[in-house]
């Protein structure tokens, strides 16, 4: 399941001036710009440093995370510890 995961420091955030430096006019690459303001608008994205420790203390090992160059997207593989 793909969602997005903040990176990036909560007072150096901004989704509002983000969405347009990640989103794409083109459907087909990826999710488009309308697609991330309607997710950053109506649902609850997280910050990574938040994220990785309630996964791990929820009995996860992370295994790998992999975040994308303009930080605004994380990828994790999980182990069941």
């Amino acid at each position: 399941r793909a969602d997005l995961g903040f990176v990036l420091a909560p007072l150096l955030t901004d989704t509002g001036e983000a969405v347009p430096r990640i989103g794409s006019d083109d459907v087909g690459d990826g999710w488009n710009r309308a697609e991330l303001e309607e997710h950053v608008r109506d649902e609850n994205s997280t910050f990574t440093w938040l994220l990785e420790p309630m996964m791990q203390q929820c009995g996860f090992e992370i295994v790998d995370a992999t975040y994308s160059d303009d930080r605004f997207f994380a990828k994790y593989l999980l182990e069941k510890r």
